[in-house]
């Protein structure tokens, strides 16, 4: 059985440890059951100080400070801790005093000389913030300020009420003298409306919260930013884990120098001395994952997620090594095993770069599979049998076909005209017009893209839109007579269905066209009168005007009413 000695040893080392992997709570515990052991160490209490501190437990931490200091009064590192505690609860002037002590033990000590600096940086800081807040309140009971606010309602019930006016007298002369008045509600409801006109709030209107709702019966403490402790040896290091740290320190510096081989003879010779070190365990993989040694990566890696979960080590570090198991799959070609482990760092850790390479590898394997499954032949034949289907009226099955002829080959627009037909013949007239712009997309002079989405817009009785679709297709295929054949007709469902011309005299076309809301709303827009009267008188100019989307929709609305005439 081992000594009680060997035992707080124990328990020290198994502290350490904990706090390096940062988990404070078990530090603490193993600290606590060390001192339970051994309560005049001071070494213990000063390494439990340091675990409180880390937690920014700074009362306890200053507890454990205390008690090194008075365990042995002559040893530096208790006054080190005991800044460190007063710095974290902003008691800036005795943290600089025991700071100081610990220098006259150890004069010349750059780490206390910085220490005293950090905390005399943050007091002066306090101070500035604690001034500039202060001197916001004499300038809200300024002469000029009070004259603005005197035209709100919240405050002219007692702005010039002569107590009021004393203290504001007051406060304006001594700004400090604010913290006598925090009980004071009108001084209070003051304060928080010259703060919301400073911060450009509303008065008065219909957002404004009520006064008694935004003013507190005290004024929110402020709350003192978290002290830059000194960086130090954390906590006592034994000989073998200062010999850890050395070989870990070399091997990272040889593993950015990208001397591979070099970094992993530190870092298993430093396993030696620690071989359940799952960060230096971790340090390896990254080691053989450069090397291109995939295999051994994975096997390290899944070493120090075997030996992570035993220690309860950072969930973090464990993401890291599942994600590099992930990252050596990949090299090694194993896709769905990637995808597995990534899933699996994912849930330890969200990190954003992992979830990258997971979203990356995913679509590439989409964008692989899709491109496998090319194959021409086999989309004309899935074609053919989608064209037989359809001269059935057997229209579900015939797209079923068409769909998968454009798997098999993507960049054939005519199979997608195909299947527009198809969707007109089922009603899906918003299927069949998004079908015919992709096949436009993959050929601008697919003429038959044309007809086939000017059909579906005249089904839907969107017949300006069926005119333009038809219009386009024949400026691609002039001779193209199915194309002019539907052109014509739906000018003539626009014209009321009897003719593909209106009858009549300009003024009866007009007066007709005039009856038609759409026709009357744009002859009525004055932008489009000029620009009607520039397209008259300058052929560039319509020119120019026709390539503008929805003033070419214009154009043809008037053009099938007969208000202009088709050229």
């Amino acid at each position: 059985m081992a000594s009680v000695k060997e035992q707080v040893e124990q328990l020290k080392t198994k502290g350490n440890e904990a706090l390096a992997a940062g988990n404070n709570a078990g530090a603490v515990e193993a600290y606590s059951a060390a001192i339970a052991l051994d309560p005049a160490n001071h070494v213990l209490y000063s390494n439990r100080s340091a675990a409180h501190a880390k937690a920014n437990e700074w009362e306890k931490a200053l507890e454990d400070a205390n008690k090194t200091v008075e365990i042995n009064p002559k040893w530096s590192r208790g006054y080190s801790r005991k800044g460190a505690a007063l710095h974290g609860l902003a008691r800036f002037e005795e943290a600089i005093a025991a700071y100081k002590e610990g220098l006259a033990l150890e004069p010349g000590s750059a780490t206390f000389q910085t220490a005293i600096a950090e905390v005399e940086k943050a007091r002066d800081a306090t101070k500035q913030d604690a001034g500039a807040i202060f001197g916001q309140f004499a300038n809200f009971f300024s002469r000029p300020m009070m004259n603005t606010m005197s035209m709100y309602p919240q405050v002219q019930a007692f702005i010039n009420d002569p107590t009021f006016q004393q203290k504001a007298d007051a406060i304006r002369t001594n700004p400090s003298s604010m913290l006598q008045h925090l009980q004071d509600k009108n001084i209070m409801t003051y304060v928080s409306l010259c703060s919301q006109m400073q911060a450009g709030g509303p008065f008065g209107g219909a957002n404004a919260m009520d006064v008694d709702e935004q003013i507190p019966s005290k004024p929110a403490p402020s709350k003192p930013s978290k002290p830059e402790v000194v960086k130090e040896p954390e906590p006592e290091l034994t000989e073998a884990q200062k010999q850890v740290l050395d070989l870990k320190t070399r091997g990272n510096a040889a593993y950015t120098a990208r001397k591979f081989d070099e970094a992993l003879a530190l870092y298993k010779e430093a396993l030696e001395v620690e071989p359940k070190n799952v960060n230096l365990l971790v340090n390896c993989t990254a080691v053989y994952f450069e090397k291109g040694e995939y295999d051994k990566c994975i096997t390290a890696c899944e070493e120090a997620i075997a030996l992570g979960r035993d220690a309860f080590a950072d969930y973090k570090l464990m993401a890291r090594a599942m994600a590099r198991i992930g990252n050596a799959q990949v090299k090694l070609g194993n896709h769905q095993a990637a995808i597995e482990w990534y899933n699996k760092s994912l849930t330890e850790h969200r990190d954003p770069v992992t979830l990258k390479s997971l979203r990356d590898l995913e679509k590439k394997l989409e964008d692989d599979a899709k491109k496998a499954y090319i194959n021409p032949e086999l989309a004309a034949k899935a074609k053919d049998e989608g064209n037989v289907l359809f001269k059935a009226q057997r229209f579900p099955e015939a797209v079923q076909c068409y769909n998968e002829a454009i798997k098999r080959d993507p960049s054939n627009p005519a199979y997608l005209t195909n299947r527009a037909v198809a969707y007109n013949k089922l009603g899906e007239y918003p299927s069949a017009v998004k079908d015919c712009d992709s096949a436009i997309e993959l050929d601008p002079k697919f003429s038959r893209a044309f007809l086939r989405k000017g059909q579906a817009y005249q089904f839907m009785r969107e017949f300006t839109k069926s005119m333009e679709a038809f219009e386009r297709g024949l400026q691609v295929d002039p001779d193209n007579q199915e194309l002019n054949q539907a052109y014509q007709k739906v000018v003539m469902l626009l014209h009321g269905g009897s003719d593909s011309e209106p009858k009549g005299t300009p003024e009866e076309i007009l007066a007709k066209a005039m009856s038609v809301p759409e026709v009357r709303e744009i002859m009525q827009d004055q932008a489009m009168q000029q620009i009607l009267q520039q397209m008259t008188s300058d052929p560039s100019a319509a020119a120019e005007h026709m390539k503008n989307p929805e003033i070419r929709r214009r154009i043809n609305i008037l053009r099938a009413h007969g208000v202009i005439k088709t050229n």
